[in-house]
């Protein structure tokens, strides 16, 4: 009977131990970080997105001249034709810029011979950047050809005839004299009745002696004001 009793005790307990154990809550088990094996995985570098770039637009640029005036020519750079000129102040639309970004084209008007006009983009306040502007690379230079220095003698003929005068243009009077207008041996032919160098110096009607000549072509100096072919009528 003892050992009976002995045996029904150990099986008490055990049982006793076995409901006690149950009772008792696990402690949460963590998974390392990474993969689902416990393992880092390696992150893959994102890399960072291109910086913007500037795309060329068809929409033209406004902008306002930052001086009194400014000339119009009819290509990017001096080595063109002046076709005309704009105000201090005058602002207008420009839709083109040349290879080196120094000019801008006018946009939605044209000049003397119906061409586009080029002004020089550093005396302009633009409102966007030149940048966005399409790109024009060439375009053919077309100025006037200068006259030479040297004079060729023409052999006196053997019988003199009576020399014709030229009514066409006024007869040249010379004013006070300034120190101007003798040409050096570099007469600009819009002005064909008188020795008057081309520019620079950008001259005025006080710098030369001449008055009432005739003037034609680009007329670098503008001393036509009124466009009647006669320049510095006072």
């Amino acid at each position: 009977m003892t050992n009976l009793g002995n045996q029904a005790q150990r099986v008490a307990a055990l049982s006793l131990a076995l409901v006690i154990a149950a009772c008792v809550p696990r402690a949460a088990t963590t998974r390392p970080p990474g993969g689902q094996n416990g393992l880092v995985t390696q992150q893959t570098a994102t890399r960072p997105p291109p910086p913007a770039t500037l795309t060329p637009t068809t929409i033209p640029i406004r902008g306002c001249i930052s001086v009194g005036s400014l000339r119009v020519r009819r290509g990017p750079g001096t080595d063109h034709l002046v076709v005309g000129g704009v105000s201090g102040g005058d602002c207008l639309d420009f839709d083109a810029v040349d290879a080196a970004g120094e000019w801008i084209r006018v946009a939605g008007r044209t000049w003397a011979g119906d061409v586009s006009g080029w002004v020089f983009a550093g005396l302009v306040e633009l409102s966007g950047d030149v940048g966005l502007l399409s790109t024009v690379r060439s375009l053919p230079t077309i100025s006037l050809p200068q006259a030479s220095g040297t004079a060729t003698r023409q052999p006196a003929p053997t019988n003199p005839q009576p020399t014709a005068v030229d009514t066409r243009w006024p007869t040249a009077t010379a004013g006070p004299s300034s120190g101007g207008g003798s040409g050096g041996g570099r007469c600009h032919p819009s002005y064909p009745t008188v020795c008057i160098p081309p520019s620079p110096p950008d001259l005025d009607c006080g710098d030369i002696q001449y008055r009432r000549f005739a003037v034609v072509g680009s007329d670098p100096h503008r001393f036509d004001g009124d466009h009647d072919g006669i320049g510095c009528e006072s």
